[in-house]
């Protein structure tokens, strides 16, 4: 038997710096995910790698011992330093990947406190530099990818008015997008991590309507030459309604903005992709809001029932065909029925749809609620239906933790804190004795059901019994 090809027996055939035996250029899932993706070996990065192992979110909030920071932060202080000030001595590609998704977990899983605020700003301008650097020149698209959900993440610690983060990260991010060679799924995260940051950090609303042309263009099927994958098309509708949710009413139902996004929403609703279709019927929803707020003016307006009756109507406009059909699609997917898809799918898509037909059709706002800890968060706009999307799916495993602790989302979103943060409720053993299917008053329950059963089965035998229908 021969011997094999020394790149075989070695693992090489790799450029130098790479991981052994991996693809130079790999084709990313578009369910690939940072903290699912793959991850071994001990070094300086190393941690890890699971959202479900205790990490630097879980269990990571109480204070040391003697004094001591808390755990999470010590994991965060260490994952940061090791990204800004020991990335250039990490040759290997897959080791700098690893060190990249710690520091992405430790960022979303810090709770956004003053403390992890403060430990992101003591890195300095060496953390976005090293971040970048790997945007603009990765060795995996993995790696590049990784780098992407790590300045989306920042972005949400770091809070409002802080438009020199902005501005440091979004010529690298621009570069991204506007190149051809991208990775689609890169695209998506560039995307994402440019309007989170616009979104959380900038006050200029110039650079907002720039991305929001971004996202328009990159919501149609092909932008700059190069074709849009369905992914990317619904990343650049979810984008572009984050946008949205924070520009006046008008610009977003009644102008340039609306003539330029509508046509392209109905090309996402015609879609053979879930995600798209859905994505784009909650921007029409948002674009109906925001038409509904405007209302009819007193001089437009004949009498009282008219301004009732006309408000958020498109009669009249250039764009009422175009709604008709938009809202003819919506109740299509609303009802839809066949063998194409799953029953769950079905399930899935006439229940997100039937909200968006209530409120583009009915005129009725939403209602999603969010439970926590203390109590309950109530949310009746699309607006805020979108900005809690956006970051929940920015954090992942630590969107809980952040909520609970991060006081510009409880700005954003209205929160109570004292409500958020009440401990008042049962504790973990509490729970366990009186919750717990093994408690006592499970077991009671389970017996009282048993003892039921028991005794409609023995009527019933006695009944046919009686009437001669028994053997």
């Amino acid at each position: 038997m021969g011997k094999k090809p020394r790149s075989e027996r070695f693992g090489g055939g790799g450029k130098k710096g790479s991981s052994s035996g991996a693809d130079p250029d790999p084709d990313l899932a578009d369910d690939y995910t940072v903290a699912g993706s793959e991850a071994g070996g001990d070094s300086q990065w190393g941690g890890s790698d699971s959202e479900g192992e205790a990490g630097a979110g879980a269990g990571g909030f109480e204070e040391g011992e003697d004094g001591e920071p808390p755990k999470y932060l010590l994991e965060l202080r260490g994952a940061l330093a090791a990204v800004a000030d020991r990335f250039d001595n990490e040759k290997a590609s897959r080791k700098r990947e690893q060190g990249l998704r710690r520091a992405f977990k430790a960022v979303a899983m810090c709770g956004g406190t003053d403390e992890a605020r403060a430990a992101v700003d003591a890195q300095g301008e060496g953390l976005v530099k090293a971040v970048c650097a790997n945007v603009k020149n990765p060795a995996y698209a993995t790696e590049q990818y990784a780098a992407c959900r790590i300045l989306e993440a920042i972005a949400v610690v770091l809070g409002p008015s802080r438009d020199d983060y902005f501005d440091s990260v979004s010529p690298v991010l621009a570069r991204v997008l506007g190149s051809a060679s991208t990775v689609p799924l890169v695209k998506c995260g560039a995307l994402r991590a440019a309007c989170m940051a616009a979104f959380m950090c900038s006050t200029d609303m110039s650079s907002t309507t720039e991305l929001v042309r971004v996202c328009t263009g990159l919501a149609g099927e092909e932008f700059r030459g190069s074709p849009c994958t369905p992914a990317l098309r619904s990343t650049a509708l979810d984008c572009w309604g984050l946008l949205a949710s924070t520009l006046p009413d008008a610009y977003i139902s009644d102008g340039p903005c609306s003539e330029e996004i509508l046509p392209l929403i109905k090309l996402g609703l015609d879609s053979r992709d879930g995600d798209l279709r859905a994505s784009a019927g909650c921007a029409v929803a948002l674009i109906h809001e925001a038409r509904l707020n405007l209302g009819v003016g007193d001089d437009e307006a004949e009498n009282t029932t008219d301004k009732r009756y006309r408000r958020g109507s498109w009669d009249g406009t250039e764009h009422e065909v175009l709604i008709d059909e938009v809202k003819q699609r919506l109740d299509e997917l609303a009802q839809e029925s066949g063998h194409h898809m799953s029953k769950k799918a079905k399930k899935a898509q006439r229940a997100t749809f039937r909200e968006f037909c209530d409120t583009v059709t009915n005129d009725n706002p939403p209602e999603s609620t969010v439970s926590y800890v203390g109590g309950v968060l109530e949310l009746n706009t699309w607006r805020e239906i979108k900005q809690l999307e956006c970051i929940r799916a920015c954090l992942q495993s630590g969107f809980q933790g952040q909520m609970l602790r991060n006081e510009h989302l409880h700005g954003i979103f209205g929160a109570d804190i004292d409500v958020l943060t009440d401990q008042s409720g049962m504790n973990a053993t509490e729970k366990r004795m009186f919750k717990s299917k093994n408690s006592e008053a499970s077991k009671k329950a389970d017996k009282g059901r048993k003892d039921g059963r028991s005794k409609k089965q023995g009527m019933n035998d006695e009944f046919l019994h009686q009437n001669g229908y028994a053997d």
